[in-house]
């Protein structure tokens, strides 16, 4: 026996025909009904008796009679009993007793109620399986499948994609039926009148006022749920809605209506409850709702809903760094789309909530943003200090969302003037809008790649008593510093550091980055690398992961270049589609052009830094090793300007000093290679950075140290993976020309001939390469070659 228990219009009908419908054609099935106060035991045997084509069924049967032809027949049968909420106990013994002398075959019950009573005779004497409502939803495969088998137009399709029925519908059958015979345009009046009669069904009077109070809100809990209603038990309350159909319970204990069926209950609620009595429900539920952190997005829909937009941004402005994507993004579709095209607060609002969810902007969300961009842009400037304050919130929240980071960068500055002309007595909301705005500012101007002015905004933020504010503060500087070289000082901030910000993973992703840092110039490679490591299945929800590759990329230089190029290439194929700024582009490409350097590949670091312009600092420095290797004069002499550049970062500025004193080395210069060895050193022993030493030839810095009285630090590692590539290769002018000639296809004799020499004097010409590239074959002479760049790359290899 099967029991089908569902409230009416919640899909019983539906969920059994179809599964009839996908019968092998061998089987019977019968279809009959209760009708309420009429149907007899004798007339429910006859009719399916008749169906079933095995008695007369033009006087009343019994059970026995007809369980006695079925077995005689031995089809394998079934029998669908509908509305068997209707059935007297003598009915309901008869099917019981019907059911225990059928020896094959199955009967289908299917019942808007259930009487426990009943149900605990029936599992004693029969073996019975059960779904509820919650059991007949249609998947969103199987919506699907039902769009796709109707002749719809192009158009049509697109605006009944699967996704979008299954969240209003819940999958209900008989919700998603209608909603299909929608079609595209706007619903007539009939089909709206007979959504709100199933809906009407649906909803037992037991709980129908409940229904249409908690309708009004985008969500509820118990507690909520009570303050509402009144209803006791609450928790009772949800679980019968969820029960039934309805909606469903998040895993935060939140029930939310299936979009369709809360429609319908709204319009129900406002003919019903006075206004005033919607209002204060709406209030209510704001002001519960907003101390959620998980419920902000709901918070914001029900806002909207009410025509409260002014209450917006003081709202949003106390949760603009901590929004948990599940919580915001669960009530999106709630947001009506011609409020986003007209309000250009809600849609920033709704765009952060939606960039959550999108390492990637998508189409319709940077449409959305240009839209409210152009909008916000168009409107005169507010006369008023507190308005401009949220205009230019709403304006780089709407560029952070777009993951455009420069431009967000541009509009930072000119927040951070609107905060500094702000009366101190003005109202706490804009107080909150200002905080989150320039704390936003520093994180924007550090995604563009700007770490000085990012650190020049913090001492705006001020003094503040909320530990977390605190620690975000302490936090965002410690990164700063950081990546900019100042390990001693990020050191001492991450020590102040508690766990305000666990679970929050953009600030727990930047704490990971800024550690990482840390422990690899602390001398701990493999620590680091684990730091980075653990928060990699999260990487696409932090905005700073260029600068996560980058530190990721060091700790592969100390510990094995050639894996970490490796590894370095698989993240770039999952994340290198992220928008990111070109500055912030510049310092990765020139960490992986200084790993491909320390694995050896010189070839493969020239395609990575490619031509550096003027402002790119990193990549002109990777460029300079590069010619170390390549006795490449230009990309050399080009040290000097880097030293003297004003705004240079602690690290970077110590790589130009380390790399020009092995230049001025190389040179004959012994005194000035002493002086800026010894500028590098102060850098360097100042900020407490060490790996930069193993990015420069370590012999050559020992020559230097040893002429000038300097004593090095020790290095971060045991071995120096760039001794080898950064190392000069003395070739004579004539073993250059032969080398060329190697890498062709011609024999040793060939290449002896056209020279006029003996083959003699190409063998040994050639053994004198191979001990000065530190190899024993041709073939390895020329990888190593291209390797080192001593070859420009136009030679066949193809010895």
């Amino acid at each position: 026996m099967i029991l089908v228990h569902a409230p009416a219009g919640g899909g019983k009908t539906n969920f059994v025909a179809d599964w009839v419908n996908l019968r092998a054609d061998d089987r019977t099935t019968a279809w009959t009904r209760v009708e309420r106060d009429t149907t007899t035991a004798g007339l429910l045997w006859a009719t399916a008796g008749r169906a079933l084509g095995v008695i007369d069924g033009t006087v009343p049967g019994s059970a026995s009679e007809l369980a006695a032809a079925l077995n005689a027949d031995g089809s394998d049968i079934s029998l669908v009993i509908d509305d068997f909420q209707y059935a007297t106990p003598d009915v309901q013994r008869e099917v019981m007793k019907f059911a225990g002398m059928l020896h094959t075959g199955r009967i289908v019950l299917l019942t808007r109620s259930l009487d426990p009573h009943l149900l605990s005779l029936l599992r004693v004497q029969l073996h019975i399986s059960m779904f509820t409502a919650q059991d007949l939803a249609y998947t969103e495969s199987e919506i699907a499948s039902l769009i796709t088998s109707r002749d719809t137009s192009a158009d049509a399709m697109q605006q009944r994609d699967a996704a979008t029925l299954l969240h209003l519908t819940g999958g209900i059958p008989i919700l998603v039926r209608l909603l299909l015979d929608m079609g595209t345009e706007p619903p007539p009046q009939g089909w709206g009148r007979a959504i709100d009669a199933w809906v009407s069904e649906l909803v037992v009077d037991e709980y129908r006022d409940a229904a249409l109070r908690l309708s009004l809100v985008p969500a509820a809990d118990g507690a909520l749920t009570q303050h509402l209603t009144g209803h006791e038990p609450p928790q009772r309350l949800l679980e019968m809605l969820a029960r039934d159909g309805l909606g469903h319970v998040d895993r935060h204990g939140y029930f939310e209506f299936h979009e369709v069926i809360r429609s319908a209950l709204q319009r129900q609620a406002r003919n019903v409850l006075p206004d005033a009595t919607i209002r204060e429900l709406r209030t209510a539920a704001t002001r519960y709702l907003s101390n959620d952190v998980n419920q902000v997005g709901r918070t914001l829909a029900l806002l909207t809903e009410s025509g409260r937009s002014g209450e917006l941004w003081p709202l949003f402005a106390a949760t603009f760094a901590d929004i948990v994507p599940e919580g915001a993004g669960a009530s999106l579709s709630s947001m009506l789309p011609s409020t986003l095209s007209t309000d250009a607060t809600v849609a920033a609002i709704t765009a952060v909530i939606q960039s959550a969810r999108e390492p990637i902007p998508s189409i319709a969300l940077l449409r959305m943003v240009d839209e409210a961009l152009a909008d916000l842009e168009s409107q005169p400037p507010p006369s008023d200090p507190e308005s401009a304050v949220y205009r230019e919130l709403a304006i780089l929240a709407l560029l952070r969302s777009a993951k455009r980071h420069v431009a967000g960068a541009t509009r930072a500055h000119r927040l951070v003037e609107l905060v500094g002309a702000l009366d101190p007595h003005s109202t706490t909301g804009v107080w909150d809008a200002a905080y989150w705005g320039l704390l936003y500012s520093t994180v924007t101007l550090a995604l563009a790649g700007n770490l000085v002015r990012a650190e020049e905004i913090l001492p705006a933020l001020g003094a503040d008593q909320d530990q977390r504010r605190i620690t975000r503060g302490i936090a965002q500087r410690a990164f700063i510093y950081a990546n900019r070289g100042e390990i001693g000082p990020a050191a001492v901030l991450l020590d102040q550091v508690g766990d305000e910000l666990s679970g929050f993973t953009p600030w727990e992703g930047r704490l990971a980055i800024t550690r990482a840092a840390v422990q690899l110039e602390e001398g701990d490679a493999r620590q680091a690398q684990a730091t980075l490591r653990a928060i990699e299945p999260k990487l696409h929800e932090v905005l700073e992961w260029p600068y996560a590759l980058i530190v990721l990329s060091r700790t592969h230089i100390a510990l094995d270049p050639t894996a970490g190029i490796e590894d370095l290439d698989r993240l770039m194929r999952i994340h290198g589609r992220q928008p990111t700024s070109p500055a912030v582009l510049d310092l990765l490409k020139s960490a992986l052009g200084d790993l491909a350097l320390a694995a050896g590949d010189v070839q493969r670091a020239i395609r990575t830094v490619g031509n550096p312009a003027e402002a790119d600092i990193a990549r002109r420095l990777t460029a300079a090793r590069i010619g170390l290797i390549t006795r490449n004069p230009d990309n050399v002499t080009d040290l000097q300007k880097l030293t003297q550049q004003e705004d240079v970062w602690p690290r970077l500025r110590a790589q130009a000093f380390l790399l020009l004193a092995v230049h001025l080395h190389r040179q004959g210069d012994a005194q000035h290679a002493g002086l800026a060895l010894k500028r590098a050193l102060t850098i360097t022993s100042g900020q407490k950075i060490r790996l930069i030493h193993s990015l420069t030839p370590y012999s050559e810095l020992q020559a230097i140290a040893s002429v000038a009285g300097i004593e090095l630090p020790a290095n971060v590692n045991s071995t120096n993976p760039l001794e080898l590539p950064l190392t000069e290769v003395a070739l004579t002018e004539r073993e250059s020309n032969l080398l060329r000639r190697l890498a062709s296809p011609d024999r040793l004799r060939d290449i002896a001939e056209q020279e006029y020499v003996t083959l003699h004097t190409i063998k040994s010409q050639a053994s004198s390469i191979y001990r000065k590239l530190g190899v024993k074959s041709r073939r390895a002479a020329i990888n190593e070659a291209h390797q080192r760049g001593l070859l420009d790359g136009r030679e066949n290899r193809e010895i």
